[in-house]
């Protein structure tokens, strides 16, 4: 059996420090970007936009067949591997936001934390899918609506930690777990499927 990560372009989202459990994660695995090496200061550029950015660089200078984006305080483990297992052409994780809730948890909504997408599917969707969010809204919808226009539906594999506070796992079950990291002083919850 190939290994999954041969076929992945990995980047990672690095305006802050990337956290200890993401390079641990990262390794020396290759085909990794932090977006850092491509836009320089960050903090100057709108999130969406650096997405745009990394997405036309792996679509110029990659020659794998898949692009997977994770911002720099997630945790992906083995719940995760799942998502990179997967033949879905536009896939995200089951994520958690800052206070344990979960994020855009559905098939065909879709979360950039944590998420896989086939180069067949970028070139088949409009340039710059990524936009300034609508009001109350996040860059992940506005992909989502690009993904949509080009008759995708965003797919959910696997799980990936939030390393802020919370972590969302599945169960064999299909049951949620909602864990609360332990060092922040809250307890595991269990949440029913669904909720």
């Amino acid at each position: 059996m190939t290994d999954p990560f041969d076929d992945i372009q990995f980047v990672v989202f690095d305006g802050r420090e990337v956290f200890w459990e993401l390079r641990a994660w990262l390794g020396d695995r290759p085909h990794v970007w932090h977006a850092s090496e491509t836009i320089g200061e960050q903090y100057t550029t709108p999130i969406w936009q650096q997405r745009n950015t990394m997405l036309q660089r792996f679509l110029q200078s990659s020659d794998r067949p898949w692009l997977a984006m994770l911002d720099d305080d997630m945790s992906p483990d083995d719940d995760t591997r799942p998502l990179w297992e997967s033949d879905y052409p536009i896939a995200s994780a089951h994520c958690a936001d800052h206070a344990g809730r979960p994020v855009h948890d559905e098939d065909g909504q879709f979360c950039c934390g944590a998420c896989k997408i086939s180069r067949a599917a970028l070139e088949r969707i409009e340039a710059d899918p990524f936009g300034p969010p609508l009001p109350g809204q996040c860059e992940c919808n506005t992909f989502r609506y690009a993904a949509r226009r080009a008759s995708y539906w965003p797919r959910k594999a696997g799980a990936c930690a939030h390393v802020m506070i919370a972590a969302l796992k599945l169960r064999e079950d299909g049951t949620r777990i909602r864990l609360i990291r332990p060092e922040a002083g809250y307890e595991t919850k269990h949440t029913a499927q669904g909720n």
